[in-house]
């Protein structure tokens, strides 16, 4: 991926992830389409719904975090503006 500058601080940014935690352990977060709709057994219903991972960008110097649920092979890239 590219690198990104802060759009508070203009410093460099780092790549990483959220944890989400499971039952079984902890994943890497996820975007879902809609709206949460609760499940008795699962906690959600995730059946038939987009689910994007996340990849959170994280700036080193004043540690705003920047969140993009991108598919895996996408690139991010720094706008012009920043």
């Amino acid at each position: 991926m590219a690198m990104l500058s802060c759009p508070r601080c203009q410093s460099p940014m780092e790549t990483g992830f959220l944890l989400g935690r499971t039952h079984g352990g902890v994943a890497p977060a996820e975007w879902a389409a809609g709206e949460p709709k609760r499940s008795f057994w699962a906690g959600l219903k995730l059946a038939g719904v987009r689910r994007v991972p996340l990849t959170v960008w994280r700036c080193t110097r004043c540690g705003l975090l920047e969140s993009y649920a991108v598919p895996p092979n996408h690139v991010v890239r720094s706008s012009p503006d920043r």
